[in-house]
């Protein structure tokens, strides 16, 4: 068995010298909402940021309504730090505004966003009215006549009790507002009933602009109830609610009952909610509003809120509808591209709406701020730009330095609640500069093919350049097909590197006299094969071969022996060993039950009162006759010349043995008794 070498080559890594910052087309980084508000004429000014990347430093252009403007006192501009600025703004200074950042190497848009006017209007209905109650029974009354209140989020209704707006009516365990703006008594008590002096009156108060309204005066009468009864919970007011992504929202259920009934929340997993980092209720333990934080896609579902007291049980459900604008899958993003000068850039708009909401529009996408127009931008391979059938995936072909180099902007809409609470258009955008670089070129300094007969050192060297922007080049060499096996003799398998190399930027040099064999064929052997080296950085990569080869002769290699398994001639030598055995045993066996030898009579006579050496001393052998004037088919029926007859009286001794006397025996004591026969009963003389 030979010795299993493998050649593990190394891995280089090589930088060239660091760099400064490459030359970039500008990105907008900083974010802006969809609106903003502010009071017509308000003495604090509102500054904007307009912020991005880009090298060179990029200059700011700031638009309002699509258009240039000039500064003046109202709004200003710096085109070098990108601020906005908007002081004691009249009715013309509101509008939609955008941030546009350039340099050599192109323009970047940010989202457009509004500045819009702050805004409380009068009631439109204050006609005094007068209701009825009955003690001890629900009493709701409504808030009509609501005025226009911008931003809707700075805006709420308050009740007030009697002339002026400093009397709150207090929301209680018993006394309810709902989002509508109506005020729910629970149940009625004596104490509720109001006067033309001391009347209920709804009101908007918009906070942003520290303005109250009020509207029409409410007169409530109270009608006194003997024994008042309980009565069951009933449900005065909930309804379904959309909310923001990311953002927050408040549900809300008002019922009625006497006792007054206590109120449980469930989620759509029908989880019975209580407060936590997620969940609040903004009346504490009356539990009347349930506030959710941080919404998230996994919140949107139908909610249960129920409400006990002593004659039963009665519940409604809600449904929240999370919504937001387009935005793109989690973990995707509009990525920026590096691209080498001759490849195609790609870029990818594939933004979606949440569960249950209609998709997206069709992207529309910007070059450095300006709509690709239908002259540019197609579906035709030969086109410079080059759009997917759904429009999401933008392609550019061919790319050139410096030409190409640019910012790209994707931007879609659909349908989703404004901060007023109304539906509305919501536009997202996304943006992403291409820049075009040098590509990696390679000369190799040595032959690509080599062929070496003798264990001396040979070197692989190449040079390499790329853009100057990259900051370095990383170069990986291996060995094509490194595992591939090489016996010799019988030493056990190695797994450590042994060839000796060294190493100087793009240039690899191995000595095969290093290689841990016993001849020079097998060291060169050893080195020989395709040697592979990747030049690379972040945006681009090459890769060159190196064949090595030699005229010797490939190593004959020996038959090579398994030893996880065992061989099968070694089982059929020890099964015929076994066999033989066997069969040695069986006639050893044999042979000893045939073997002669001696029948202990001497030792039965004794033991059975007989002295057979004296019976035998004192009768001897007699001699038998035949018979008188009996004929015998032979001249001699003994060896003895006067041998008796058979049937003599002399051989009456033979009666000793009675029936069990066998005529072709021997005697106890080694005599013959009987006659000789043969097999067919003739005698033999």
């Amino acid at each position: 068995m030979k010795t299993l070498v493998t050649v593990i080559l190394f891995v280089a890594i090589l930088s060239m010298i660091q760099c400064a910052d490459p030359e970039t087309p500008p990105q907008i980084t900083s974010p802006f909402q969809d609106s903003y508000y502010m009071k017509e004429e308000d003495d604090t000014p509102k500054m904007f940021k307009c912020s991005s990347t880009g090298n060179p430093a990029p200059t700011y252009e700031w638009r309002k309504d699509g258009k240039v403007f000039s500064n003046s006192l109202q709004i200003s501009s710096n085109k070098m730090t990108g601020e906005l600025t908007i002081t004691k703004p009249e009715v013309v200074d509101f509008g939609t505004f955008q941030c546009f950042a350039s340099n050599k190497h192109g323009s970047a848009m940010a989202a457009p966003f509004k500045v819009e006017r702050a805004v409380i209007l009068s009631f439109t209905d204050t006609q005094e009215r007068r209701v009825d109650a009955t003690e001890n029974v629900e009493m709701s009354i409504k808030c009509t006549g609501k005025p226009k209140c911008v931003p809707g989020n700075e805006c709420k209704i308050e009740w007030k009790l009697g002339e002026g707006t400093s009397n709150t009516v207090d929301e209680t365990k018993r006394i309810a507002v709902d989002q509508e703006g109506t005020l729910h008594f629970l149940y009625v008590e004596l104490t509720d009933e109001s006067s033309a002096a001391q009347p209920y009156a709804c009101g908007m108060n918009n906070e942003l602009m520290k303005a109250f309204y009020k509207g029409g005066n409410v007169i409530m009468t109270v009608r006194r109830v003997t024994n008042p009864n309980s009565v069951k919970p009933k449900v005065l007011f909930s309804q379904d609610v959309k909310g923001l992504l990311g953002g927050e929202v408040e549900l809300q259920c008002v019922f009625s009952g006497y006792p007054i009934p206590d109120i449980e929340w469930y989620s759509p997993e029908n989880t019975n909610i209580q407060p936590s980092s997620k969940y609040s209720f903004r009346d504490g333990a009356i539990k009347r509003n349930l506030k959710i934080k941080s919404l998230s896609a996994s919140d949107e579902g139908i909610y249960t809120c129920a409400a006990s007291n002593i004659l039963g049980r009665v519940e409604t459900r809600l449904y929240l509808n999370v919504t937001s604008k387009p935005r793109f899958p989690e973990g995707q993003i509009f990525e920026s591209q590096v691209v080498p000068r001759g490849d195609n850039a790609v870029f990818r708009c594939n933004m979606e709406s949440m569960r249950n909401e209609n998709p997206p529009s069709r992207p529309i996408w910007r070059r450095n701020g300006v709509e690709l127009n239908q002259g540019q931008i197609g579906s035709s391979s030969s086109q410079k730009y080059h759009l997917s059938d759904d429009g999401t995936i933008l392609t550019i072909k061919d790319v050139q330095n410096p030409g190409d180099s640019c910012n790209i902007m994707c931007q879609t809409s659909n349908i989703i609640i404004d901060i007023n609470g109304d539906d509305s258009e919501a536009t997202s955008y996304a943006d992403a500069f291409l820049r075009v670089i040098d590509p990696i070129t390679v000369q190799l300094l040595t032959q690509a093919q080599l062929e070496i007969d003798a264990p001396e050192p040979f070197s692989m060297a190449f040079s390499a350049t790329t853009d100057p922007s990259v900051p370095k080049l990383i170069y990986k060499w291996s060995l094509l097909g490194a595992n591939n096996e090489t016996y010799y003799d019988h030493n056990t398998l190695m797994n450590k590197p042994f060839v000796s190399f060294n190493i100087d930027m793009n240039n690899l040099t191995i000595d095969p006299a290093m290689v841990k064999m016993d001849n020079d064929d097998d060291k060169v052997r050893a080195v020989i094969g395709t040697y592979r080296v990747n030049i690379s950085h972040t945006h681009d990569w090459e890769m060159r071969s190196f064949e090595i080869t030699s005229n010797i002769k490939p190593a004959t290699k020996a038959p090579i022996i398994s030893s996880a398994g065992f061989d099968l001639w070694i089982i059929g030598v020890i099964l015929g060993v076994i066999v033989l055995l066997i069969v040695v045993f069986f006639i050893i066996c044999t042979l000893y039950r045939n073997r002669g030898g001696e029948y202990p009579v001497d030792k039965k006579e004794v033991a059975a009162g007989h002295d057979p050496a004296q019976e035998l001393k004192d009768s001897g052998f007699a001699d038998l006759s035949r018979a008188d004037g009996e004929k015998t088919p032979f001249d001699k029926v003994s060896l003895s010349d006067d041998v008796k007859p058979l049937e003599s009286d002399e051989d009456s001794m033979m009666g000793d043995y009675d029936d069990d006397a066998d005529m072709t025996k021997f005697n106890e004591d080694g005599s013959f008794i009987g006659i000789y026969m043969d097999k067919k009963g003739l005698l033999h003389g």
